[in-house]
């Protein structure tokens, strides 16, 4: 029960949210990338014309305190619904969730944390951008003529006690007659905004032939 818990806790600094059909809000001027492949080719394109700001704006490092209020909010309501519909088999499960959240989210002092951990992270993320791209140039990509594949979100799975799908996502694309791919960490789809992108660093590697 508690690995659950904490496993919610650790989502919540990287800011994902309950999962939610195909709805994003309307008073937002955030991107809504309704689906991992429009995830995948705003990042390839951030990363291939080497645009930070446009990477960044898709991913966890740009929410606000208002809007990591708003996760807490959205992940509370789905499991007091889900607890008031019996959807626990373990109940005990769902009010251990309730309780870590509301204590982890629960007051301006405690958002501040959160925002203070997740703003922690964006030099290694925005270090990484130019470590991928200087690995990619080692592997002899170059970009011009480096030709976006797919983005595959078969690791994203739905977490088995709350409506959360998160996991990682995997940029491929070819370059000088090679397969290459590009590691999202931990990637959630929202609510509110669709997919979004964690805070931990971007990876790249060459894909081997069988």
């Amino acid at each position: 029960m508690m690995k659950t818990v904490s496993f919610m806790i650790g989502l919540l600094s990287a800011a994902p949210f309950v999962g939610a059909q195909d709805t994003v809000a309307e008073d937002t001027g955030r991107a809504n990338l309704l689906s991992p492949e429009a995830l995948g080719k705003t990042v390839y394109e951030a990363i291939a014309k080497n645009r930070y700001p446009q990477l960044r704006a898709v991913s966890a490092l740009s929410l606000d305190v208002k809007e990591m209020k708003t996760i807490g909010d959205d992940i509370i309501k789905a499991i007091e619904s889900k607890l008031k519909n019996g959807g626990f088999e373990n109940v005990e499960i769902g009010r251990a969730m309730l309780k870590s959240i509301r204590e982890d989210l629960g007051s301006p002092e405690k958002l501040a944390m959160q925002m203070k951990d997740l703003q922690k992270k964006e030099p290694a993320f925005k270090e990484s951008l130019a470590t991928v791209r200087a690995q990619a140039k080692a592997a002899g990509v170059d970009w011009a003529k480096a030709k976006y594949l797919k983005t595959d979100a078969s690791n994203a799975k739905q977490d088995e006690d709350i409506p959360l799908r998160t996991g990682d996502v995997f940029i491929h694309f070819t370059a000088t007659g090679k397969e290459h791919r590009i590691k999202l960490n931990d990637c959630a789809k929202t609510p509110r905004w669709g997919w979004m992108l964690g805070p931990d660093k971007l990876q790249f590697d060459t894909v081997k032939k069988n």
